[in-house]
């Protein structure tokens, strides 16, 4: 069948992954879960780690990246990271070598594969194309997946909407979309001035309003799916989302699915129009 298809192991602030597969190739964006916690989520979809053909991770904050070292240690796959995030020190132990990474995993080698942001590269497959976005890291991405005329895009982790950015998910099928916090909430809510500052500022995370700004100026009506991802357990709430989103096109909340950071989202197809 004609399909691509995407799911959400868990979305928020405690722990992201995203998997993307078509019928001969499984890519997974981020590990920011255990090796245990991946294992258990990874069930959930009828998956195991063996199924795993490359890790592709967006930015080096620990809620992407903490369980990199122990999932490698049992999938062996290669990796795919920017010149950027490589750079970091939670990375250090990549040795380089030209272009190409290896990375020493209980005797054995793995491939780690660099790219600058907005490069675009091809896993089995699968066309990925990184998107460079504004955010606090040293050389952030997020990815869109093109693969049997079926498009998806990931965007989350960025504090405002770049003119590129929107150009680069104009005509996706499926996007999972940041919607991280309510600004009213945040402004109001308990974390210091600072955090807030963080959290709201150009650098930081995309607010409700933020994402539905971004959504009116894209053709939703060819998204199959929107996921709205990394939602504030403190500074949001589905229900607060979900009401900005019916001011923008009460037919897309029937199209829209939210990912928890407990249970994140179950697959999705995509196909192709």
């Amino acid at each position: 069948m004609e399909r691509l298809q995407l799911a959400s192991l868990g979305s928020g602030s405690r722990g992201n992954a995203t998997v993307v597969r078509t019928p001969d190739t499984c890519l997974l964006v981020d590990c920011g879960f255990s090796y245990k916690d991946v294992c258990r989520r990874l069930r959930r979809l009828n998956l195991d780690v063996s199924d795993l053909d490359a890790l592709l991770i967006t930015h080096e904050h620990g809620d992407h990246c903490n369980g990199i070292d122990t999932l490698l240690s049992a999938a062996k796959i290669p990796v795919y990271m920017s010149y950027g995030t490589a750079q970091c020190d939670k990375l250090a132990k990549l040795q380089r070598v030209g272009a190409k990474k290896l990375i020493q995993c209980e005797g054995e080698q793995i491939d780690v594969w660099k790219f600058n942001a907005g490069d675009r590269f091809r896993i089995g497959d699968v066309d990925v194309q990184s998107v460079p976005v504004p955010h606090d890291a040293r050389e952030p991405v997020q990815f869109r997946f093109d693969a049997r005329g079926a498009r998806a895009g990931l965007l989350t982790d960025l504090g405002w909407v770049t003119s590129h950015v929107q150009q680069a998910y104009q005509d996706c099928h499926a996007l999972v979309l940041e919607f991280n916090h309510d600004h009213i909430m945040l402004e109001n809510g308990p974390y210091p001035a600072a955090l807030k500052r963080r959290i709201g500022g150009r650098l930081g995370h995309l607010s409700n309003r933020d994402a539905v700004s971004m959504l009116r100026q894209l053709d939703h009506h060819l998204l199959q799916a929107l996921v709205c991802a990394h939602i504030s357990e403190e500074n949001n709430s589905e229900q607060v989302a979900r009401a900005e989103i019916e001011d923008l096109d009460e037919d897309l909340q029937r199209r829209a699915y939210w990912a928890s950071q407990r249970d994140g989202v179950d697959w999705i197809t995509v196909r192709a129009k």
